[in-house]
């Protein structure tokens, strides 16, 4: 897989799960489904959460496209290249938790795309950007 890719996979995944941590913190009843799946409907502290997570995940797509080169962001390549390794042990370590979940939905959908995403983030970082 090329950076390019790399960076469109990532890009599609986080966008859809901004989507579901704003339908999270809209009060959607899919709770069983993230935060662990111990509440349906999610308290106030882990709505809050998941609109901090969107902003978050916002700020990867950047770094992630930025590194592909699609878009020109004011990241220092240095810069880049440690959040890239930053992120890739993050969503691996992310794939084991969710493993661990008690919640069928994580283990089954969520660790598989916080795999990719490791996946994703270590082709960037490795393969060297086009001249």
């Amino acid at each position: 897989m090329d950076r390019t890719l790399a960076a469109s996979t990532a890009a599609v995944i986080l966008t859809g799960l901004i989507l579901f941590q704003i339908l999270l913190a809209l009060g959607y009843p899919l709770g069983d489904a993230a935060w662990g799946g111990y509440y349906t409907v999610l308290p106030a502290s882990l709505r809050i959460a998941s609109l901090l997570s969107a902003c978050l995940y916002a700020a990867i797509i950047a770094i992630a496209l930025t590194s592909a080169g699609f878009v020109r962001a004011p990241f220092a390549p240095g810069f880049v290249r440690i959040i890239l390794w930053a992120l890739t042990a993050l969503f691996f370590l992310g794939t084991l938790m969710n493993l661990a979940s008690q919640s069928i939905w994580e283990r089954v959908i969520w660790a598989p795309l916080a795999f990719a995403l490791a996946a994703c983030c270590y082709i960037l970082v490795r393969r060297p950007p086009r001249p």
